[in-house]
């Protein structure tokens, strides 16, 4: 039996898409016959206080020699010099869902910190397992040899199809932590300039990943008069997650950021109508034509992509055809992508 030891930051029970994806790869690993133990480390990461560096250290020194070690990168990339000090006795991968110099929200210094950072923990390492193909590109930039990297992208479970609002008034739908990264500042004003059209929005995702930022963007929903309009419902249970999906007419994300968005294959499969942005990775999840796309970071693209889809039903059905032919991967075989990579990065 393959044995796998895989840490990651925090409950792995998280509402976040990078921890959905551990907690899923791990089960597929075992459906395949693996063992394998889950540590979820304590501590803040990235920015790696005395706690997470006593749980890493404690975590990979409870490992026997020459045992294989998946970390998720938001921790094992902040912490070098702990990834470096047993990569001789260990067979060390790092999972990248998003380089940590790519968050929006950073500094320059701090943005120059966590590159080096993650520069010298991946240099340390057997292997590295990326999400997406943005992911892989980017990580020539921190020198690394691409025949280094795995692409294990999301697969996608199979869904029903939506069946929309039940009423004359569109429901838009986003689903993600309410953070700057996923545009949820510029979503309101783009919806804040189709005030005369009939819509409602519910957001669905924590509320905490940025408590400052939810907090100026509920006081700029009440400036705009939108509060009755708009619904943040916060981190819901998976079944309650379904049923916005099925509630919904349009989903939307308007993340300035995105190294895949899993949140866009699990609408596509729903059979949802997509408006995304090209952000990052955004462009090689889904195939052309199965979603509406417009520059990141910008509001009146993104106000008359949601204005076309708002008033032409047509149009609307159309795209939504599209998204649900989309071709999509399964979780079954990106749990034997996983596989595979670990047993050569072993070797």
């Amino acid at each position: 039996m393959r044995r796998l030891h895989l840490l990651v930051p925090g409950s792995i029970d998280r509402p976040s898409g990078g921890s959905r994806y551990d907690r899923r790869i791990a089960s597929e690993l075992r459906e395949l016959g693996w063992s394998v133990a889950i540590t979820e480390l304590d501590g803040a990461f990235p920015q790696a206080d005395a706690l997470a560096r006593a749980s890493l250290t404690n975590a990979l020194a409870a490992c026997a020699d020459a045992a294989l070690v998946l970390i998720d990168g938001l921790a094992g990339s902040a912490l070098p010099e702990i990834v470096a000090a047993q990569a001789q006795r260990l067979r060390l991968v790092m999972l990248v869902h998003l380089p940590l110099a790519d968050a929006v929200d950073l500094g320059e210094a701090q943005r120059e910190l966590y590159f080096e950072r993650e520069r010298r923990a991946l240099s340390a390492t057997a292997g590295i397992v990326v999400t997406s193909r943005y992911s892989a590109a980017r990580l020539s930039d921190y020198g690394v040899d691409a025949a280094r990297i795995t692409i294990v992208t999301p697969g996608v479970d199979p869904a029903s199809r939506a069946t929309g609002s039940r009423d004359a008034t569109p429901t838009l739908l986003c689903v993600a932590a309410v953070s700057a990264q996923k545009g949820h500042d510029l979503l309101i004003e783009a919806l804040a300039r189709l005030r005369d059209l009939p819509w409602r929005l519910r957001c669905v995702g924590p509320l905490d990943a940025d408590p400052d930022f939810t907090t100026r963007l509920r006081t700029r929903i009440a400036r705009l008069g939108l509060q009755e309009r708009i619904r943040f419902t916060g981190a819901l249970d998976t079944q309650a997650v379904d049923a916005e999906y099925a509630g919904a007419d349009i989903f939307v994300l308007a993340s300035r950021l995105e190294t895949y968005g899993m949140v866009l294959t699990e609408a596509a499969v729903r059979g949802l109508a997509i408006v995304s942005t090209r952000s990052g990775g955004i462009e090689h999840t889904l195939p052309p034509g199965a979603a509406m796309l417009v520059e990141p970071g910008q509001i009146e693209p993104l106000a008359n992509a949601l204005q076309h889809l708002l008033i032409d039903t047509q149009a609307r059905a159309a795209l939504a055809q599209a998204a649900a032919r989309a071709p999509l991967g399964d979780w079954a075989e990106a749990g034997r992508r996983l596989a595979a990579a670990l047993c050569r990065f072993a070797a």
